[in-house]
């Protein structure tokens, strides 16, 4: 017979539990208090209060989003795929397939052949 370890007993198991709740909540108020006291520090030398710095770093943070989409656009390896007008692959097998095919909404466009063919 395999040794499997004994499952802890029902009345272990709450206080257990309980106990790395109280903990995990502890280290996030710790986190809170450190956060709110930098945050703090950071508008105490500015004219600004700490509604308008936190109006601030949300509209860094958007523009933060919309840059990294933008980048994310803009590593595309083809150009047209970057501007969403893409026609499926080049090899001339398969263009046949995209006579009358939409030029926008790349997802629509690309067929299967495109993971597998050598010309695409």
């Amino acid at each position: 017979m395999l040794d499997k370890p004994l499952p802890p007993s029902r009345g272990s198991t709450p206080s257990l539990l309980l106990k790395a709740e109280i903990e995990h909540l502890r280290q996030l108020l710790v986190h809170y208090h450190e956060e709110i006291r930098a945050t703090k520090e950071l508008v105490k030398g500015t004219s600004q209060g700490l509604e308008q710095a936190e109006l601030s770093f949300f509209k860094m943070k958007e523009e933060e989003m919309r840059i990294q989409g933008e980048c994310d656009a803009s590593m595309a390896t083809d150009t047209r795929i970057a501007r969403g007008i893409w026609r499926g692959c080049t090899c001339p097998s398969h263009q046949a397939i995209y006579n009358g095919w939409p030029t926008h909404n790349a997802d629509l466009t690309i067929a299967q052949c495109m993971r597998t063919c050598m010309y695409c």
